[in-house]
């Protein structure tokens, strides 16, 4: 009985996995999983920087010229506050009102032109929307605030005219 019992088990134990459909079935889909996916090419434009503008953009990266601080506030109202901390800790404020129910993009380029006259080494702003502003909205701000346009003037660095306003702008309360 023990002889027969044991075998029976034996039998149980051993016995073979067919893949081969499972392989069949892997060759049949990766290649059509290949072919129908999106490959996204990105391309990156390196414009090359006057020097002086290139070092005093890595300086403002890097922290070193933080005592100045520019802050751009965007209520629900349409309205822009600008916020200029400067080297000695005097704050300036300054408001841009909008029409009844868009913001006024080009009086916040022109102010913030004018700030950047002022503090011409400083490549980072803040900006604090206040909840309830549209993502849109939100955008033309950065828009407005990043690059020099041709009728703004010449701002220069260490003899060399840069073309950046503000390129770093920070969403400072917006979260996910």
């Amino acid at each position: 009985m023990r002889t027969l019992r044991s075998r029976d088990m034996s039998e149980e134990a051993t016995f073979e996995l067919n893949i081969v459909p499972m392989m069949d079935m892997m060759v049949s889909i990766i290649p059509f999983l290949l072919l129908s996916a999106t490959f996204m090419q990105i391309m990156l434009i390196d414009v090359p920087l006057p020097a002086p503008v290139a070092q005093a953009l890595a300086k403002d990266r890097d922290g070193a010229n933080k005592e100045v601080s520019i802050k751009v506030s965007m209520d629900v109202r349409h309205s822009f506050a600008l916020e200029v901390k400067d080297e000695g800790g005097k704050t300036n404020r300054f408001v841009i009102p909008g029409a009844k129910d868009s913001f006024d993009y080009k009086g916040l380029h022109k102010k913030l032109v004018e700030v950047k006259q002022h503090f011409p080494k400083v490549f980072r702003v803040e900006l604090n929307p206040e909840e309830g502003i549209e993502y849109k909205n939100i955008i033309q701000a950065m828009d407005a605030s990043r690059n020099m346009e041709g009728t703004d003037p010449k701002i220069m660095i260490e003899n060399a005219v840069t073309p950046l306003l503000f390129p770093d702008v920070i969403l400072a309360n917006v979260m996910g």
